[in-house]
């Protein structure tokens, strides 16, 4: 059953994506968080071929092509900021490098089973970081962004960790949760810890009760976690 819905919310996301590009920049970000392809309700989708992070950029990218005149309303101005400018700039010589540069060593490999070379991944976050800033445009959106990162990154890898069994621990360290790119025991901490502090943010700045208990309720699941 949890993985028919989370195939159906998956849909349903990549669809309002093409209206609501705002949509799939939450999701993508959850998706980058999650990673759904190594979490058993998603891992029947991957072994079909679903891609979830090249589907969602690609909704993404649509959308933002579909509703450029509207976006541009609320920002006007050059397209490009100044740091667009200078991350751009990064990409090209990351990619450029492997033209002058020593070959990657990728014999140790990463926890997730596989290893980017920068080459293959900073392109992609400049790709993201464009769309997120053209579709982020207005404080509303901008608003919810934490709220996503706190419920996803800290509230439910804090529950993940909470209920993680013995097989999933290493020498006592827990291993394995959350995103490819922090599985490991210590960058996962890391990522808590600044969840952790966002969650406090978040409580400072909240006018309502509700608003503050989830607050605690997260940031309590994140430093237990740690």
């Amino acid at each position: 059953m949890t993985i028919l819905v989370f195939g159906i919310g998956f849909a349903a996301v990549c669809l309002l994506s093409l209206f609501w590009p705002v949509v799939g920049v939450f999701a993508y970000v959850a998706n980058y968080v999650i990673a759904p392809d190594r979490q058993w309700w998603g891992e029947p989708y991957a072994q079909f071929g679903v891609r979830f992070s090249w589907t969602l950029a690609l909704c993404i990218a649509l959308g933002t092509i579909a509703r450029w005149t509207r976006l541009r309303s609320y920002a006007p101005g050059k397209l490009l900021h100044s740091q667009e400018i200078l991350v751009w700039a990064f990409a090209a010589v990351i990619v450029l490098s492997r033209l002058w540069g020593e070959p990657i060593d990728m014999t140790a490999r990463s926890l997730a089973g596989r290893s980017e070379t920068p080459m293959e991944k900073i392109p992609k976050v400049a790709v993201f970081i464009f769309l997120m800033t053209h579709v982020l445009v207005r404080y509303r959106a901008v608003r919810w962004m934490p709220w996503v990162l706190v419920l996803v990154g800290g509230l439910y890898l804090g529950l993940d960790a909470y209920t993680a069994g013995e097989s999933r621990y290493v020498k006592g360290r827990l291993d394995g949760l959350g995103g490819a790119d922090f599985r490991e025991s210590s960058a996962v901490g890391a990522h808590l810890a600044a969840m952790s502090a966002l969650a406090g943010v978040l409580y400072l700045k909240s006018r309502t009760w509700w608003a503050k208990a989830l607050c605690v309720v997260a940031g309590g699941f994140s430093i237990n976690a740690i």
